[in-house]
């Protein structure tokens, strides 16, 4: 089927459009899908939120070509989802690291010195959530070079 059919199926608000479109770019969705992310899950999510957002986006939108209109919310879709997976990766990975710190925090004092360290870890938890990833790293590996010299 032409894109200009599938278009004019998008309008008319046909089920048939999304078949076709998965019949005529499905192939095209997956490939892109599948370059950014992990799992064939992940790939299956964003193909099919694809074809959502084109049964959203058509009309008012008249997209020509229309594979470079899929291909562009595939590969928008596919990045979105790629950051969400890389934001739960990064939370585990200070998480760890603040593990490594929390031994060079905890020195032994009594009380004051517990509530303290409590106390410089979640300071130093909310500067590096408002860091960039680099930025991060490169207060960690710091840290951990300052701590071995002590």
């Amino acid at each position: 089927m032409e894109d200009q059919a599938i278009i004019a199926l998008f309008e008319a608000r046909s089920t048939e459009a999304i078949a076709q479109t998965k019949c005529k770019y499905s192939s095209l969705c997956r490939s892109i899908a599948g370059k950014l992310l992990p799992s064939e899950q992940d790939v299956e999510e964003c193909v099919n939120d694809t074809y959502l957002a084109l049964w959203n986006a058509i009309p008012p939108a008249k997209p020509a070509p229309l594979s470079a209109y899929i291909a562009k919310i595939t590969r928008n879709l596919a990045l979105k989802r790629l950051e969400q997976l890389s934001a739960d990766k990064r939370s585990a990975e200070s998480l760890l690291s603040f593990d490594e710190l929390d031994a060079c925090l905890a020195a032994p004092g009594g009380v004051e010195t517990a509530i303290d360290a409590i106390a410089l870890r979640e300071s130093i938890t909310a500067f590096l959530q408002s860091q960039s990833r680099e930025s991060r790293l490169i207060f960690l590996r710091f840290a951990e070079g300052y701590w071995l010299q002590r």
